[in-house]
């Protein structure tokens, strides 16, 4: 039997692209820090405030096109 170390040893952890691209993108057009959860029902925001919660819901069209991204968003405050 293998063990658990010498399955999982070769794998590697990277986060998913659209990941990256988000945080990069809150982290550079508002200047404050997200985390992103990707999930079956699409992807999940989660950011500090209220107030860039709903300019990132008024922006969400725009930022699709910017990023290319077709999954679906949940925008939540945490």
């Amino acid at each position: 039997m293998d063990s658990l170390n010498s399955i999982l040893g070769n794998k590697e952890f990277n986060e998913p692209e659209i990941i990256e691209k988000l945080k990069q993108y809150i982290q550079l057009t508002y200047n404050s820090k997200s985390t992103i959860k990707v999930g079956p029902k699409g992807v999940t925001i989660i950011v500090s405030s209220s107030a860039l919660a709903n300019t990132l819901r008024l922006n969400m069209p725009d930022i699709k096109r910017r990023l290319a991204i077709k999954d679906r968003f949940n925008i939540r405050i945490g």
